[in-house]
C-alpha cells in the first residue's frame, strides 16, 4: 500500500486514506488499484521498475536447506557473507553452530511438542538488506486418524505421513499395546471400535518410535447415509439437541434448550444426488440475506470432504450455506474444493450459488428444510456404496438481531473449525 500523506504521522496518514490518496499493489502480479491519477504518477516515476529491482536484491538473499526433520541434523546455507540470527522458539529451543563459510549447522533438532510441524525463525543481514524466514520443521511422528465402516463394523484407522516402526499404546476406547510398522502415506494400524461405544466416541493413544513419543487424543464420529427410496424412514437421525453441540463461533448466549433451538438431520443418497432433511425447532424465523452473508440469519449449513482427504487445510472441503432469502431456496458455496496440487476440481470460483433443489415447510415447532444436491456439484468423482466422506452439519438461529445460537454435528462449532476437514465427522454411503 502506498499512501500519499502530508507527513509520516498517524493523523496525516488517516486523513490521506479518508480522501482516497492511496494505491494498492498486488505483490505477485504488480497490478495497482486506486486513484487513476496516483497510479499514473507512480508509473511515470518508475515505481514498478524500482520495486522489481528491490525485489531482485531481496530475493537474491536466499536460503538452502533440506527438509528439516525432528531428531536429525541439518545445515542451512546462505548465499553470501553476512550475519545470521535465530529467534528462539519455545517448541524448538536448540543449539546451532555457525561454520567458517557463514552457514549454520544444527546437530539435533528437538521434536515439536505435540505438533505436526513448527517453524525456525531466521534472519540474515548482508549489511544492506535483511531477510527473514520461517523454516518449517516436521515432527518425525506424524499420524492421522479416521473412522470407517468395514464389514458392518466401525474401524478406527491410523495413517502415517512418514515411515514408522514402533508401537501404539491405546487407552480409549479400549486398552492395548501394538507393535506396528508401515511406509509413509499408508495405513499404520486398524482398530475395531466396540459395539458399546457411542456414535461419537473418544479415543486416545500414544505413538513411540525410537526415543520419540507423541500422544493423540480426540473424538471420532460416523453416520450411515442409506439409499434414497422416496422416503426418510430408513435414514439415521442426527439429533443436534443439547449443549454439547452448541457454542463456539457465532454463539452469544448459553444453549437455550432443545425446545427453543435444535434440529434433527437425516441424510440419504442415490447415484445422482445427496439428500438432506433438517427438522428445525425454532419458533422465530428470520429470512436470511442472499449469498455468503446468509450465516448472519436463520440458515442450515453443510460441509463435505467428498474424497475424504481429511487434510488440515481448507482445500479439500466444500462449504455450503443453505437458506431461503425472500422465500427462495438457495444453496450457496462459500468454498469450492481443490486438489492437493492446487487445481480446482470444479469449473467455478468460491462464493457462488450451485445447482440443487430446496423446500421449506413451516411447522408448529419451526420448519422442515429438505435439500437435494447433485453430486456433480460437490464430488469430484462418481459415488458408490462404501464411499466415506468427511462432513459437518449445522444450523444458525437468528431471533431478529443477528445470530444468537449456533449448533453443529458432530461437535460444537469453533472459530475457524470449518477450515479443517481432518476434524469433521464421517459419512459412509450404504445400500
Amino acid at each position: 500500500t502506498v499512501v500519499f500523506a502530508e507527513d509520516n504521522s498517524l493523523e496525516s496518514i488517516k486523513a490521506a486514506l479518508r480522501e482516497g490518496k492511496s494505491v494498492l499493489e498486488d505483490a505477485i502480479s504488480g497490478k495497482m488499484f486506486g486513484s487513476p491519477e496516483l497510479i499514473e504518477l507512480l508509473k511515470e516515476n518508475g515505481f514498478s521498475e524500482k520495486m522489481r529491482e528491490l525485489d531482485d536484491e531481496y530475493n537474491a538473499l536466499n536460503i538452502e536447506c533440506e527438509p528439516l526433520r525432528a531428531n536429525s541434523a541439518a545445515t542451512l546455507k546462505f548465499p553470501q557473507g553476512g550475519r545470521a540470527a535465530y529467534a528462539k522458539n519455545s517448541d524448538l529451543d536448540m543449539e546451532f553452530t555457525e561454520t567458517a563459510d557463514g552457514n549454520i549447522t544444527i546437530g539435533n533438532i528437538p521434536m515439536p511438542a505435540e505438533k505436526d510441524e513448527s517453524y525456525l525463525p531466521f534472519m540474515f543481514d548482508n549489511g544492506t538488506f535483511k531477510r527473514y524466514w520461517a523454516v518449517k520443521v516436521e515432527n518425525d511422528i506424524r499420524l492421522k486418524t479416521t473412522v470407517m465402516l468395514k464389514n458392518g463394523k466401525r474401524i478406527l484407522s491410523v495413517y502415517t505421513y512418514e515411515d514408522f516402526d514402533g508401537k501404539l499404546i491405546f487407552e480409549k476406547p479400549c486398552r492395548g499395546e501394538f507393535a506396528v510398522s508401515a511406509k509413509k502415506n499408508s495405513v499404520l494400524f486398524e482398530f475395531s471400535v466396540p459395539e458399546s461405544a457411542d456414535r461419537i466416541f473418544d479415543y486416545s493413544f500414544s505413538a513411540e518410535k525410537g526415543t520419540s513419543k507423541r500422544s493423540y487424543a480426540s473424538h471420532a464420529a460416523l453416520v450411515k447415509a442409506h439409499r434414497y427410496d422416496d422416503g426418510w424412514d430408513k435414514a439415521e437421525t442426527l439429533k443436534i439437541d443439547n449443549a454439547r453441540f452448541s457454542g463456539g463461533f457465532g454463539a452469544s448466549r448459553p444453549y437455550p434448550g432443545r425446545d427453543v433451538f435444535s434440529t434433527d438431520v437425516r441424510l440419504l443418497w442415490d447415484d445422482d444426488n445427496l439428500y438432506l432433511r433438517y427438522d428445525v425447532t425454532d419458533k422465530i424465523y428470520v429470512s436470511p440475506p442472499e449469498g455468503r452473508m446468509m450465516y448472519l440469519s436463520d440458515i442450515t449449513t453443510f460441509n463435505i470432504d467428498a474424497l475424504c482427504e481429511r487434510t488440515h487445510f481448507r482445500d479439500s472441503g466444500c462449504e455450503l450455506l443453505l437458506g431461503f432469502p425472500d422465500g427462495e431456496g438457495e444453496i450457496f458455496c462459500t468454498h469450492t474444493p481443490v486438489s492437493p496440487d492446487g487445481k480446482g476440481y470444479f469449473d467455478r470460483e468460491d462464493n457462488c450459488p450451485i445447482d440443487g433443489e430446496m423446500k421449506m415447510e413451516k411447522t408448529e415447532r419451526g420448519r422442515i428444510v429438505t435439500v437435494k444436491i447433485p453430486w456433480r456439484e460437490i464430488s469430484p468423482k462418481a459415488v458408490a456404496a462404501g464411499d466415506h466422506m468427511g462432513i459437518t452439519v449445522g444450523a444458525v438461529n437468528d431471533e431478529g438481531e443477528g445470530p444468537v445460537d449456533n449448533i453443529q454435528w458432530p461437535w460444537p462449532p469453533a472459530k475457524g473449525a470449518w477450515l479443517f476437514p481432518d476434524d469433521w465427522g464421517v459419512m459412509v454411503l450404504v445400500k
